[in-house]
């Protein structure tokens, strides 16, 4: 008699050198099906050396693979065949029971089935009652066998003289019966690749293939009780009763099939707590640890990551970059100074302190932080006091501390994901190339002489200056600064077709010094530097006032998001193609850094230079080495070269302004966006550059921030509320514009909303719920609305109170509102706000196929 501990105790395992065995042995075995005791042999020395049944459970195919998981499925099907033609054997009885029991969708608690144990029933089922013996009877097998087979040929009594043409018979069918599991197993394979190709999403790809394997095993089940059950009529039997199991009702549990169907939360409403502020404040106090903190400070300073992994193999690359860096920032610092209404030495201490700090604090290889066009451009219009007069250094100083500020509170909060895209492409472009062409306006005082007031920032206030002061050009000076940008301009673009670049800006920055200083420019007119502190800046603490930080507020925001999305936009690009990353959070602090440190250093505010940054990348820089070294050049000019540079003519540092704002200009880039078809962008691009030119850098970067928000808003608040339509044999639901074929019912819609239900998107959500009702002509032949809830990420009270307006209505309407797919934290939210209270506990489901099928059966009913 068969022993009932082989149902409750078989182990379910699978391992490759198992799957490889077997096949050995069946391939052996099917060479040669004469003998039944070979087979029963193969099969019971496979069952002592490795103790195998198929685990057909969702674990293997994540951890296994597909390819594997239809080759265990193939080797348990394989199994089963050799079970169902070779069931002489006392060890193939045993299988047969937990086996065919323990397989791919089988429950396996068998406690009762209708009154007797699963035991007696395969006795008095299989094996004859009463039997010593627990083989076949052989009389039933010939009888059996003379049935005709599947495929229509039949075998009469000659033909089975002996059990040797019994078996032989037996083999081809078997053989044939595999053959058809291949061909099922290739259309299943294929079918499967085809439906998750287009797919992205871990749980619908998961989805896809559970739903797959069911409808593959099911397949193999049918084709192998198709094929026997003429010859094995009661073991076929037997697997048929078996695989009906789960569905029906045992005294002990309720079958697994209504038990889906009544599952609801994927999280226990019972568990949930009504939040309390004093449990919440004392887990706070006991989860805070002193050692957490420090350990997080520690973390932002990245030198001590960096440090340690640095080879010295790097160190050519680095001196090369830091000599060519460290001179190109040497003139750029004091055009840009001036560009800010500042002496140029200013410029020179925040290219000192700068890039110190950032080597210190940051994350990029490639970045050269110091003085840029963009800022230097608005700190003018940003403090009010003329730049003659000496508050303005003072409140230039403050301008940087509390840029510093605002950018380290940002990037302690960990907000640096916000800024970075906070500002689009096609707006920053647009403000961006506007920018450069008042920068070219701003310098034409000091390329031409002409008397331009410091406040003027806009292009018509630009053009009356010039129309009135055009007499007053100086003709030395505009020869000896147009010879410079001719210069600069042309060996950029020689630059660009050579592998060693050539340091233009320093090299005419030398030669016009010693032409000033040979020729005494000064007496010919041509306006110089003049007298530089020499030295490094001093600690001073800056003059900052309540009533100085409520004018500069506003200001340092602005410098410090736009110097941010200026910086972050280049470290990434270039971080991209050297392949590591970039932390958005720990650069806001080490720019932060940057301003903070030098404000207490007579330092203007900086930012990462696009034109550095990209000689760098230019010449393989390979560590942050770079960063402080250069900054250690600056340090070395101020301390040795100030006597010489006090020669240099203003319209030599002119001209390496104006060929820098050259590049920041992008028509391609423009013209590429209107050809792509991308109206709206290139539309946002033409507004902010005509807006900035015509009322200044401060009211265009306002502007631009503002544009950008209010597209944010407009499309966060006004998500697409979409009706879905189950896909042709599956379980899976899309909208149903994109998949006209997805199936729909009249009676029921299934509506998803793609965003958070908060207060600034639940009324739009009620609001395309009404409309939804007006527009559609089947709307008054529903019965059941359905929302999917899997795109919602997050809930709050006043979503709550009208989702309760919308459950009302809906209700005096007679619609019955089902949920489905509720993430376990809104599940919380609900019901801490009372609204699971009030709804009804069996509308709410786990998955939308649930849903759908209760609803199917309630309308049935």
């Amino acid at each position: 008699m068969l022993n009932s501990n082989n149902i409750n105790n078989c182990d379910i395992e699978m391992d490759n050198n198992t799957t490889s065995n077997y096949y050995n042995n069946n391939n052996n075995g099917d060479s040669d099906n004469s003998s039944t005791e070979g087979a029963e042999n193969n099969l019971i020395n496979q069952k002592e050396s490795n103790n195998v049944v198929l685990n057909m459970s969702s674990n293997i195919d994540k951890e296994l693979g597909i390819s594997k998981r239809f080759d265990e499925t193939m080797f348990y099907f394989n199994r089963l065949l050799d079970i169902i033609t070779n069931e002489g054997s006392n060890s193939l009885n045993q299988s047969i029971n937990s086996n065919i029991l323990i397989s791919s969708g089988i429950y396996n608690k068998y406690n009762d089935f209708n009154g007797q144990s699963i035991q007696n029933y395969i006795d008095d089922s299989f094996l004859k009652e009463g039997s010593e013996t627990n083989s076949v009877d052989e009389e039933m097998l010939t009888t059996s066998v003379k049935t005709p087979l599947r495929n229509g040929s039949e075998y009469n009594d000659d033909s089975l003289n002996n059990n040797k043409d019994i078996f032989n018979i037996i083999s081809k069918l078997k053989s044939e019966t595999k053959e058809s599991l291949v061909h099922l197993r290739f259309k299943a394979n294929k079918d499967l690749e085809i439906s998750i190709s287009k797919e992205k999403k871990p749980i619908i790809i998961d989805q896809i293939i559970e739903f797959h394997f069911e409808n593959f095993t099911n397949n193999c089940y049918d084709e192998i009780i198709n094929r026997f059950q003429f010859q094995f009529p009661n073991v076929i039997d037997t697997i048929k009763i078996m695989r009906t199991i789960p569905g029906a009702k045992s005294r002990a549990e309720p079958a697994p099939e209504e038990e889906d169907k009544t599952a609801k939360f994927t999280s226990n409403p019972e568990n949930f707590t009504k939040f309390s502020m004093k449990e919440f404040a004392t887990d706070s106090i006991k989860s805070f640890k002193i050692k957490m903190v420090l350990n997080y400070l520690f973390s932002m300073i990245q030198i001590t990551k960096w440090v340690p992994k640095y080879q010295l193999k790097y160190i050519k690359d680095d001196v090369i970059s830091s000599l060519t860096v460290g001179f190109m920032i040497v003139p750029q610092a004091m055009a840009y100074a001036i560009l800010g209404g500042m002496p140029p030495i200013y410029g020179l201490y925040a290219a000192f302190i700068a890039p110190v700090m950032y080597g210190i604090f940051g994350t990029s290889n490639e970045v050269s932080v110091g003085p840029v066009a963009m800022v230097s451009l608005l700190i003018p219009s940003i403090i009010s006091v003329p730049s003659t007069d000496p508050e303005f250094l003072l409140e230039v100083f403050c301008l940087s501390l509390l840029s510093g500020i605002v950018l380290i509170v940002i990037g302690v909060l960990r907000a640096g994901f916000i800024i970075e895209n906070l500002l689009s492409n096609p707006i920053l472009m647009g403000f961006i190339q506007a920018a450069a062409f008042l920068i070219v306006c701003s310098q034409i005082k000091n390329i031409t002489k002409i008397p331009i007031p410091s406040n003027v920032s806009s292009l018509p206030e630009f053009v009356e200056a010039i129309a009135e002061h055009y007499k007053s050009i100086h003709g030395w000076t505009v020869l000896f600064g147009v010879s410079g940008l001719v210069f600069l301009i042309v060996f950029r673009i020689i630059n660009n077709k050579i592998k060693f670049k050539v340091p233009i800006a320093v090299i005419i920055l030398m030669l016009s010094t010693l032409i000033s200083y040979l020729i005494n420019s000064k007496s010919h007119g041509i306006s110089i530097i003049g007298d530089v502190p020499s030295g490094l800046p001093s600690f001073k603490v800056p003059s900052l006032t309540f009533e100085r930080a409520g004018r500069l507020i506003v200001g340092a925001f602005i410098i410090s998001i736009l110097g941010f999305v200026e910086s972050i936009s280049i470290a990434k690009k270039f971080s991209s193609i050297r392949k590591y990353s970039i932390d958005p959070s720990q650069e806001l602090i080490a720019l932060g850094m940057c301003n903070f440190v030098g404000s207490f250093f007579q330092a203007c505010p900086s930012t990462g230079s696009f034109s550095r940054t990209a000689v760098n990348f230019q010449t393989n820089s390979r560590s942050r080495v770079c960063s402080i070294a250069s900054g250690v050049i600056v340090a070395c000019v101020l301390l040795f070269l100030t006597p010489i540079i006090k020669h240099t003519p203003l319209c030599i540092l002119s001209a390496i302004v104006i060929a820098a704002a050259i590049t920041l200009f992008e028509f391609k880039e423009s013209y590429e966006l209107l050809k792509s078809g991308e109206l709206l962008g290139f539309i946002q691009l033409i507004f902010i550059f005509v807006l900035t030119l015509l009322f200044g850098s401060e009211i265009g970067i306002i502007v631009a921030f503002c544009v950008s928000i209010l597209q944010i808003i407009s499309h966060s608040a006004r998500p697409k509320l979409v009706i879905l339509g189950r896909l042709p044999g599956s379980i899976l639901f899309r909208n149903i514009k994109h998949f006209p074929e997805a199936i729909t019912n009249s009676s029921i819609k299934i509506l998803r909303y793609d965003s958070r239900l908060t207060y600034y998107t639940v009324n739009h959500f009620r609001d395309a719920l009404y409309e939804l009702k007006k527009e559609d002509p089947e709307f008054e032949l529903v019965q059941t609305i359905i929302f999917d809830m899997a795109n919602v990420s997050s809930i709050d009270s006043t979503a709550i109170d009208v989702l309760h307006e919308i459950v009302d209505f809906y209700k005096s309407q007679n619609i019955k509102i089902l949920w489905s797919d509720i993430r376990p934290h809104i599940q919380k939210v609900m019901f801490r706000c009372g609204f699971l209270k009030s709804m009804d506990n069996h509308h709410f489901f786990t998955t939308t196929h649930k849903a759908l099928e209760y609803a199917l059966s309630e309308l049935q009913e």
